[in-house]
């Protein structure tokens, strides 16, 4: 995505499922806001997983030169039914990322 993105460009991400635990099998596959950040900060980077899924943060290496940042973080006023709780709230999120150099 960071080749993809031109200059001065942002990436929108929705992030979802956020309520799935990562070691639960998909797809589709849980994610965490940790793992999107990981990830997007060191893109084509080998990223380490702890036995959770999580990511091992004492085996993360610096972002990367093109790293993306994250520029906003929302919480939709309305998604579709797979995003949302029981109540109807919507749990997942829209994500804005930009280069770290133009951020």
């Amino acid at each position: 995505m960071s080749q993809l993105l031109a200059p001065g460009g942002r990436l929108v991400c929705l992030e979802w499922p956020l309520p799935k635990p990562p070691h639960e099998q998909g797809p589709p596959w849980g994610l965490t806001p940790a793992i999107y950040e990981a990830l997007l900060a060191r893109p084509g980077d080998e990223v380490a997983y702890l036995p959770d899924g999580n990511i091992d943060p004492a085996r993360l290496g610096p972002p990367a030169a093109h790293a993306l940042a994250r520029v906003l973080r929302l919480k939709p006023a309305r998604t579709h039914q797979t995003g949302t709780d029981e109540q109807g709230e919507p749990h997942d999120r829209v994500s804005v990322w930009g280069r770290v150099t133009e951020s």
